[in-house]
């Protein structure tokens, strides 16, 4: 197999399953010239007549320019803005939103493999992370579920939320007024927290089979949380639930640590969950987007104690959580240069709904162009 051309890329062609090539299953069909290519090599495949390129398969195709991706990773997880990037890279803000929603996809691709690979030999912590985009008017909890020792990330959900607390008789009546078009669904969170938790729990079901797992999820007393459990069958037989206040003390005894740890890093390193600055984010979407590219970051590529660092032990988060670095290298090699393919994963819907940007605000429009090639 040409590692450059690994399938056929009409899902719908039975050459788009590595398992069923033959040699020669296609052939040379003539050159093409892009802004970024010259003279490349186009090929057609015999089955279906779907012709493709060797960018096809990139992380960089149908775009008209090449970026440094590092750096823009390095900025997005150091609190710069949008704005700052752009001024340090010299690309515009589209450009540079484009490429976030490229990173995420492949970062989502990375994530599916690490999970393929992990045996969950550890208990789970969930909890919401609360924030806005748009405005303050459309506040949202990004749910999430850590281990509880390695501070891994298991799964990013969304769910809509109304705005609570206190307002001004002006703020008052700016809500009663949007909320005539549309408004966050009371349920959101419950389901939200259903799709990652049935997800993981078929992940569990996978590895452990049916013996005994003396697993427990940890979270605090939101209501929503065992009501979503109660909707999984055989979620309650196979793992404990030991709900917390969420009011004890956030140190290390506290079995909510890993996610309270992952909260202060959002605020700390992603400009768009900064308290009380102008910068938040302005679309649901790429809000999640650059939230999975963390993610990413997170898990895989920065040291999991800065002490330990010092001391010359780079391990990451996705080491502590199970996984080889040699394995976690050769992923980390075959997805992030390349383009991952939807209907080859194997993730939460919420995860998917990232993938096709399909977050909004209530009554809102999705914000960003959504390509047609992202659904193959």
């Amino acid at each position: 197999m040409n590692p450059l051309l690994p399938h056929c890329p009409n899902p719908s062609c039975i050459y788009f399953d590595e398992s069923e090539l033959i040699p020669n299953w296609y052939y040379i069909h003539g050159r093409y010239c892009s802004k970024i290519n010259y003279g490349m090599p186009r090929f057609r495949c015999r089955e279906c007549g779907k012709t493709f390129g060797h960018t096809t398969f990139s992380i960089d195709y149908y775009v008209k320019k090449r970026v440094d991706y590092s750096r823009l990773m390095a900025g997005l997880c150091s609190g710069s803005g949008l704005w700052d990037i752009t001024r340090f890279t010299g690309h515009s803000v589209d450009v540079i939103l484009n490429r976030f929603e490229r990173l995420a996809r492949a970062a989502i691709a990375v994530h599916s493999d690490i999970m393929a690979d992990l045996n969950f030999g550890e208990n789970l912590v969930m909890d919401g992370f609360e924030s806005f985009s748009v405005s303050q008017f459309y506040p949202n909890n990004i749910n999430i579920v850590a281990g509880s020792k390695s501070e891994f990330l298991y799964s990013l959900g969304y769910s809509g939320l109304r705005r609570k607390g206190a307002k001004t008789e002006k703020q008052k009546l700016r809500q009663i007024e949007l909320e005539k078009t549309a408004k966050a669904h009371p349920e959101e969170t419950k389901w939200s927290v259903q799709h990652i938790l049935e997800h993981l729990f078929t992940c569990l079901k996978q590895k452990l089979g049916e013996k005994d797992w003396n697993r427990t999820l940890f979270t605090d007393k939101h209501r929503d949380y065992p009501r979503a459990m109660e909707e999984i069958e055989g979620f309650a037989g196979k793992i404990l639930h030991v709900a917390i206040s969420s009011k004890l003390t956030r140190n290390h005894a506290n079995p909510l640590f890993p996610v309270n740890y992952a909260d202060r890093q959002f605020r700390k390193d992603l400009s768009d969950h900064v308290r009380e600055t102008v910068k938040f984010a302005h679309c649901p979407s790429a809000m999640m987007s650059r939230m999975t590219v963390y993610q990413l970051f997170h898990n895989c590529l920065v040291s999991r104690r800065l002490k330990a660092y010092r001391r010359m032990d780079d391990s990451t988060h996705a080491e502590a959580a199970g996984l080889e670095p040699d394995r976690l290298s050769q992923i980390l090699v075959s997805r992030m240069s390349s383009r991952p393919f939807l209907s080859k994963l194997n993730i939460d819907s919420e995860m998917e709904k990232t993938w096709r940007m399909g977050w909004k605000i209530p009554g809102g429009k999705l914000g960003r162009y959504v390509p047609k090639f992202i659904a193959a």
